[in-house]
């Protein structure tokens, strides 16, 4: 079967470079999710017989042809990269780098330096991928040890020729076809990733803004004796509040667990009664946009002799601040006692439930919104 590297005559480009970054460092989170893209370039020269005669030029090359040739080794040594350091063939939602300094040791930042200066293919930033002549392909790293380091140079194994690579010394293999020359490959290039400690998410890490007693209102329940035909109707002053959550790297994603949920949308955490008052913490789903949505507790309860009828509702503008994740209590105060049943008209109850969260490195916290019956307020707790 016939194969893109028949016509191999010579390898005459091989360089990488970070897609978002500037520079030859980058930084990324050691919690095995935060992966940063570093591109790859390659250009080959092949030989063709064209009108009986052989010319040399560019062969094309796709990312299905590079995809399992290309690999990455150390920059000194050449060895293969240890086993904290993952490359992906695919981004996830977490991949992200940042800037980070160049903090190797004297020996290799002298020599890597040096080398850079010389030698390096300058790309700039998201340019790659316009030289037709050219085949490119991404690879993502992530790393699961903080305080890790790495100085990494790519290489690609080419079937049938060998393996060249863009270490300080490069590969002893000629660079010629079927491996066989009068010069070898050498082209330094390197690129440095460091990893940061995992940051696990605690009470104080999460910035949290309140705005209170919004759509301030009246609502009205209904006692009823069945044999007397004696009712009684309470006023209960209604209104909610909104909790918008967020982290200083950005939300990424909510994992809502155990809340009563779809199709209703209706997340319900957690009910409580501080004797005549009525409060029920909602939990939305994040990302949505701005919405809104009835919550409250609503319906007809008969006890056998007794008849509760109640519309204890609010409507509720939630995720109305973009990325920030959106807690609403909604609260019904009587000026008299009277307890109205926990519970009732409401789907999916549960009071086991936590949230995860993950900002924009995947950096992860969870967390349990918990109701404060002393003070009639949200908290937000490590669950």
């Amino acid at each position: 079967m016939a194969s893109v590297w028949d016509n191999f005559s010579k390898l005459a480009e091989l360089s990488l470079n970070f897609k978002d970054l500037s520079g030859t460092t980058g930084g990324i989170y050691a919690n095995g999710r935060n992966r940063i893209e570093v591109q790859i370039a390659v250009r080959v020269l092949g030989s063709f017989t064209e009108n009986g005669n052989t010319v040399t030029k560019p062969i094309t090359l796709t990312e299905n042809d590079l995809k399992d040739n290309i690999y990455f080794c150390d920059y000194l040594t050449g060895g293969p990269l240890d086993s904290k350091w993952t490359v992906w063939d695919s981004a996830n939602e977490y991949t992200k780098g940042f800037r980070t300094r160049q903090s190797v040791s004297t020996q290799q930042s002298n020599s890597i330096t040096k080398s850079l200066d010389t030698e390096a293919v300058h790309v700039t930033v998201n340019a790659v991928g316009t030289n037709p002549d050219v085949g490119y392909i991404s690879k993502y790293f992530s790393c699961t040890k903080g305080n890790s380091e790495k100085t990494f140079a790519v290489g690609i194994n080419i079937p049938g020729v060998g393996n060249f690579d863009t270490s300080k010394n490069g590969t002893t293999t000629w660079n010629g076809p079927g491996g066989v020359g009068k010069s070898r490959f050498i082209s330094p290039a390197a690129l440095t990733v460091t990893a940061t400690p995992e940051l696990v998410y605690a009470e104080k890490n999460l910035i949290i803004e309140k705005a209170y007693r919004r759509n301030e209102t009246k609502k009205r329940a209904v006692f009823k004796s069945y044999a007397s035909g004696w009712y009684a109707t309470k006023e209960f002053e209604a209104y909610y509040d909104n909790y918008y959550i967020t982290v200083e790297n950005g939300i990424q994603r909510i994992d809502l667990h155990s809340y009563g949920g779809e199709p209703t949308n209706k997340w319900i955490a957690e009910l409580t009664s501080n004797h005549n008052n009525q409060h029920m913490i909602v939990v939305h789903p994040f990302g949505t946009g701005q919405q809104t949505n009835t919550f409250g507790f609503w319906g007809t309860v008969n006890n056998g002799s007794m008849n509760y009828n109640f519309e204890l509702e609010q409507y509720v503008t939630f995720n109305d601040r973009p990325g920030a994740f959106c807690i609403s209590q909604l609260t019904f105060m009587c000026n008299s006692i009277w307890d109205l049943p926990d519970g009732v008209g409401i789907g999916g109850w549960t009071f086991n439930n936590w949230f995860d969260l993950y900002d924009t490195y995947g950096n992860h916290g969870r967390f349990k919104p918990v109701y404060d019956d002393s003070h009639q307020f949200i908290e937000i707790h490590l669950a």
